[in-house]
């Protein structure tokens, strides 16, 4: 399976009771109730009589892939279907089997790059912090190999990112965009990140100063110090505790309208693995910062999807609001059915995220009006304004 990863400060996950039914409230076809059961590290003793019951029906294993890979899934299904191999088809095991070997191979060349990157930022007084791809596969799945991820992100300070842009740049790192002093000001007010590629291996690389994805205003404040020490196969890096990850990968998935399988299944593994979260804490932030209702929806999918444990007062908090409810609802809905959706559909869905109904507007506004990186990279600093004239022209053409 590959090298495992130890969590130097983390706790062992135990083998909870709670299961819930993948399709009390959607009715999933069976293909999607297989890659929801196979959406979890260990599989409990229901979830396999399931998964049994699943593999003896005629199932659609062209969708399952498909869904499997959409949903970053395909590490998870292999582990788990690993265990029936006489109850899969030949060929779809053996192209199985090929696409983990293919994300294992290349989440390795990625984090020796990572560690790569860290060295070289941290070495010259940058304080870097990675997230998300890499450390979830370490902190939350155990296993370098069981979680998919396409680039890597680090959080800097913004006002590290000229300096960083300097030192990748020379160090084989060519920027996605090349920017001005001007459109940078205008980079460091509308967006959150800069990106950067690589050829050999070829790989993106953020370069983050806030955690606000696809335009989604929060006023989350993290503190820095607030983090972790992480050992892998030599290395130690620092990254964030895991109660600030619940709340970074909530956001996130947020910002995406929680459209992959695999964004949830973080969650829920971060919560499964570390027993001992303190929810005092991640609430309480999250009500401060506003995103309350979207951790809630979080939580309602982990628990309603993949059946993870959560605490009896957290899961009644948000169970009894009939927002996060119907959110969850509606975004269950959609996690296996892309076709529909469309503008009109995602500024539906957006409705109700957050608590405050300026916060609302403003996230709104963001999706029409903030420039994308690409775009401000052809916009003279003098002629911005006319960005605006543009963005009101395209909203009411859509």
């Amino acid at each position: 399976m590959g090298i495992r990863f130890l969590y130097i400060t983390g706790f062992k996950a135990d083998d909870g009771d709670f299961i819930m039914d993948v399709s009390r409230k959607i009715n999933f076809r069976p293909e999607e109730e297989l890659i929801l059961c196979c959406a979890r590290t260990d599989l409990r003793s229901d979830i396999e009589f399931k998964i049994l019951s699943l593999l003896k029906k005629d199932l659609d294993w062209h969708y399952i892939l498909d869904e499997a890979f959409y949903n970053k899934m395909t590490p998870l299904l292999y582990l788990n279907l690993n265990k029936y191999p006489d109850m899969v088809p030949g060929i779809v095991f053996s192209d199985l089997e090929n696409k983990f070997s293919e994300v294992s191979r290349r989440n390795f060349i990625l984090a020796g790059k990572l560690f790569e990157i860290l060295d070289l930022l941290n070495s010259n007084g940058i304080l870097a912090i990675p997230y998300k791809g890499l450390v979830l596969a370490l902190l939350a799945y155990g296993d370098l190999a069981l979680r998919f991820f396409g680039d890597l992100d680090v959080l800097v300070k913004k006002e590290d990112i000229v300096n960083a842009k300097e030192l990748l740049n020379s160090n084989g790192f060519y920027s996605c965009y090349e920017l001005d002093y001007s459109q940078m000001k205008l980079l460091f007010r509308f967006q959150h990140e800069y990106k950067f590629f690589q050829d050999n291996p070829n790989l993106i690389l953020e370069l983050h100063w806030d955690f606000n994805v696809n335009h989604l205003h929060n006023d989350m404040i993290y503190d820095s110090n607030y983090v972790t020490q992480v050992r892998a196969d030599g290395f130690c890096f620092s990254t964030f505790a895991p109660e600030e990850l619940v709340l970074i990968l909530s956001l996130h998935a947020s910002g995406h309208l929680w459209d992959s399988l695999g964004w949830i299944c973080d969650i829920a593994q971060i919560i499964d693995t570390y027993k001992e979260l303190n929810w005092d804490r991640i609430l309480d932030k999250a009500i401060k910062s506003s995103v309350n209702r979207i951790l809630g929806v979080s939580l309602l999918l982990a628990k309603e999807l993949i059946g993870v444990d959560l605490p009896d007062d957290v899961y009644q908090k948000f169970a009894e609001d009939k927002k996060v409810q119907s959110i969850s609802y509606r975004m269950q809905k959609n996690l296996f059915n892309k076709d529909s959706i469309n503008f009109y559909r995602l500024a539906w869905d957006r409705i109700g995220l957050r608590e405050s109904f300026i916060n609302e507007m403003r996230d709104y506004l963001s999706i029409f009006f903030n420039p994308r990186p690409a775009q401000l990279a052809t916009i003279p600093n003098s002629l911005y304004p006319l960005y605006y004239v543009n963005s009101i022209y395209r909203a009411l053409n859509i």
